[in-house]
């Protein structure tokens, strides 16, 4: 009778534990937060967690240089450019901190971090 009684306990926690991590990860932010900066300064910062609809933001520069920049859920792009190359363009969307997007000859950077709170949780593990 006494481990019958354990064993819907241990469900019930369980259960409590799941519901738990469902609400954290229903009503946060998946952590990801956006830099775009022109010249080594920022321009804009966004939450790629909370974009709900695509939209394009366009950094302008010298000489008629134009990069636009689009932005969707998760994710970030260059989708086009003034510039001859086309590196930043073809580098594709961003989705995680491994890699910016960099534009040299506009000297434009995207640069996406994890968010103060999420990168100690990230340390600890």
């Amino acid at each position: 009778m006494k481990t019958k009684h354990w064993i819907l306990l241990f469900i019930g926690l369980v259960l409590v534990a799941l519901l738990a991590q469902l609400l954290l990860t229903h009503f946060r932010s998946d952590g990801t937060i956006a830099t775009i900066y022109h010249q080594n300064i920022p321009l804009k910062t966004i939450d790629l967690g909370r974009v709900d609809t695509p939209y394009t933001f366009t950094v302008t520069g010298e000489g008629g240089a134009e990069n636009v920049v689009l932005i969707e859920s998760g994710q970030i792009s260059i989708q086009s450019a003034t510039c001859r190359d086309q590196i930043c363009v073809h580098q594709g969307p961003i989705r995680d901190g491994t890699h910016p997007i960099v534009c040299l000859p506009h000297r434009v950077v995207i640069q996406i971090d994890r968010r103060p709170d999420d990168a100690a949780d990230a340390v600890g593990g």
